[in-house]
């Protein structure tokens, strides 16, 4: 299954900016939900690290951009670099899992 970044809800690109009759302001969501395993199911978000820095990659070994802002990851997912997800509340994705742009989901929320 391909992720909706890709085809579906942005395209593969930036998605639309929130509606503007919104009253509140409306936050960019970059989520994936684990396909395979025990612990299928489970929604992942970026891995906020210790110094509130988010962290995206071409690849494992690097070179590795530290940002402050989703959106800002968002500019880096687009250019076809990998993000760092995780899920604190679960047993086995604490750590941060390299996740590639073409399996995450990203959408406006209020």
């Amino acid at each position: 299954m391909q992720g909706a970044f890709a085809t579906g809800v942005s395209g593969g690109r930036i998605p639309p900016g929130p509606p503007p009759a919104s009253p509140m302001r409306a936050q960019l969501a970059i989520t994936y939900v684990v396909q395979k395993g025990k612990e299928a199911g489970v929604l992942l978000v970026p891995h906020r690290y210790r110094d509130g820095k988010f962290l995206a990659s071409k690849c494992k070994q690097g070179p590795h951009f530290r940002v402050d802002s989703t959106e800002e990851l968002l500019t880096y997912m687009v250019s076809g670099h990998s993000i760092r997800m995780s899920n604190p509340e679960t047993r086995t994705h604490r750590a941060p899992r390299l996740i590639r742009p073409q399996s995450i989901r990203v959408e406006w929320v209020s």
